[in-house]
């Protein structure tokens, strides 16, 4: 996976998504669905001021939602 601070235009969005998922896999969830997007989101929206040209936020927080409700909450 390269850097995020390499990752041209048109190759942001799964560059984003990959990032956020192998984060949060590690991540303890709890049972707060509220709290771990929480999490989730900010650490997506983080990530992505990484990029040369960052996505706008609408699409890093749809990221950042896929990403929370794939990784199961409560299921550690």
């Amino acid at each position: 996976m390269p850097p995020l601070e390499t990752v041209e235009v048109g190759h942001r969005n799964i560059a984003l998504f990959d990032e956020v998922r192998f984060w949060a896999y590690g991540q303890p969830r709890g049972r707060d669905l509220e709290e771990w997007l929480y999490s989730v989101e900010t650490y997506a929206l983080l990530q992505n001021e990484r990029f040369p040209q960052p996505l706008p936020e609408a699409e890093v927080l749809s990221t950042a939602y896929s990403v929370s409700t794939w990784c199961e909450v409560g299921g550690e």
